[in-house]
């Protein structure tokens, strides 16, 4: 949407930046809970040292590496915008939008070796089928908030905070490209554990007794 008026009010963007960034804070709060409870899987197995381990690190450690580059690109761009603002105001009372990454902080791997596979079948199951979907839920909530975070600032009237071309390009530019990006990074990561997950499980499914193997897995008698 374009728009001829143009008017600014200070306090109102600030409320947005601090909106947005206490969002990026939830969905890396979300995410990090999610990463959490899938170092909690109890796993041995020969493989590991060599395999399970290292792959679980690697795409939990993508997931939230790949959704914090997104953010700080995303605060990058709406940044530049407030920036300028500020400029034409004379620097008069619009902060800054920036968002640093926190550090990555993995648990300890869980696998443990062992000559035989030994999982919590229905706790793997339940990650999988449960805990991964309601995480994928409410995060893709949380993003898409990011939409009527901007579009619920008032243009006009008596409670006009910001209307003209910097916020039409925040609202129609940014954040829909920003909030594509974001999407897309959390659910290539959730796809990529997921998988991941799925293939510990044919793993040890195929060591069980039943195929010759050697395995204990909870759920499969």
């Amino acid at each position: 949407m374009s728009s001829d008026v143009v008017g600014v009010n200070p306090q109102v963007i600030n409320n947005y930046i601090e909106n947005l960034q206490t969002n990026f804070q939830a969905v890396h709060n979300n995410l990090t809970e999610l990463v959490h409870a899938g170092f909690a899987l109890e796993y041995e197995g020969p493989d590991a040292a060599d395999h399970f381990n290292p792959g679980l690190r690697r795409v939990m450690e993508n997931l939230l590496a790949g959704t914090h580059e997104t953010m700080e690109a995303y605060a990058t761009a709406v940044g530049t915008v407030t920036s300028n603002i500020a400029s034409a105001l004379g620097q008069s009372g619009v902060q800054t939008v920036r968002y640093v990454p926190p550090p990555i902080e993995l648990p300890a791997a869980p696998g443990l070796v062992a000559n035989d596979f030994r999982i919590d079948l229905r706790a793997f199951q339940q990650y999988v089928n449960e805990i991964l979907p309601q995480s994928k839920r409410t995060v893709s909530q949380l993003v898409e908030q990011n939409r009527s975070l901007i579009s619920g600032i008032s243009r006009s009237g008596a409670g006009m905070g910001w209307a003209g071309q910097s916020r039409d390009l925040v609202e129609s530019q940014i954040v829909p490209r920003q909030v594509e990006n974001m999407s897309h990074a959390i659910s290539t990561g959730m796809t990529n554990i997921e998988q991941f997950i799925d293939q510990a499980i044919t793993r040890a499914s195929a060591a069980d007794g039943r195929d010759g193997g050697a395995a204990s897995l909870g759920g499969i008698s």
